[in-house]
């Protein structure tokens, strides 16, 4: 009897832990990413000590080429400035040991204090660094057209961002139907699963 009541929840069982292995490989994965890069942001800030202006490039180069290469663990993260932020995050939420613990680096409030120079340095040059290409580029295009008193530009970039925006709209409530009805399937699956796992206990 407890055999048939085992081999009736498994599948239930196997999908529960794949699952949780799938989230856990996956949280592994941004970690190491974010562990090589903020390795990488070390390394060249010791290498451009005093020239913090020269350090961006290269930290630019050090971030495009492992997302490039592994575009689905880097996916939610927009870009280089992203990753700087979270390091101070990072370190103003662990402080040093933490820090050390999770990202196998030793940083000090000095080094923190040059990342946040050189983000505010990386944000003069481009402030809309931190936003996806698509979204820089129109406010971009709307820079210039203040800057150069162009109001037709103006107007056809808020047309633009305003489809944009609509699409995007559209696309986060589909995602959220699906989310909603897989969340529903699941639940239905599990509860069948159980049934007929008591039901096979049932004299025929």
């Amino acid at each position: 009897m407890v055999l048939k009541l085992l081999f009736g929840m498994m599948p239930l069982v196997f999908i529960f832990y794949g699952y949780f292995l799938f989230v856990i490989l996956r949280r592994g994965r941004q970690t190491m990413f974010k562990r090589k890069f903020f390795h990488a942001v070390v390394s060249v800030l010791n290498r451009n000590a005093g020239d913090i202006k020269r350090c961006i490039p290269q930290i630019g180069l050090n971030f495009r080429n492992p997302s490039e290469r592994y575009p689905t663990t880097s996916r939610d993260i927009k870009s280089s400035v992203s990753l700087l932020e979270n390091i101070i995050h990072q370190y103003d939420v662990s402080r040093e040991k933490g820090f050390k613990t999770q990202f196998h680096l030793e940083i000090t409030n000095d080094l923190i204090k040059t990342v946040t120079e050189l983000l505010d340095m990386m944000k003069q040059q481009n402030p809309f660094v931190s936003l996806s290409p698509q979204d820089a580029s129109f406010l971009v295009d709307l820079k210039s057209s203040l800057e150069s008193n162009n109001p037709q530009l103006g107007l056809t970039t808020l047309r633009s961002l305003s489809d944009t925006l609509e699409d995007k709209d559209t696309r986060i409530k589909i995602k959220a139907t699906r989310s909603t009805t897989a969340i529903a399937v699941a639940a239905v699956d599990a509860f069948l699963t159980i049934f007929f796992g008591l039901l096979s206990f049932l004299p025929l």
